[in-house]
């Protein structure tokens, strides 16, 4: 619980009803792209 908790303060995974999911990513064209994308 402690490394959860960890991982989800940090903004590396997210914690909901259907499980965790990992968010992290440190892909530079992925990064690149959303700084420049719009929101919906």
């Amino acid at each position: 619980m402690i490394i959860l908790d960890y991982l989800e303060k940090g903004n590396k995974i997210v914690v909901s009803l259907k499980g965790i999911t990992w968010i992290h990513n440190t892909n530079a064209n992925m990064k690149r792209g959303i700084a420049r994308g719009l929101e919906l």
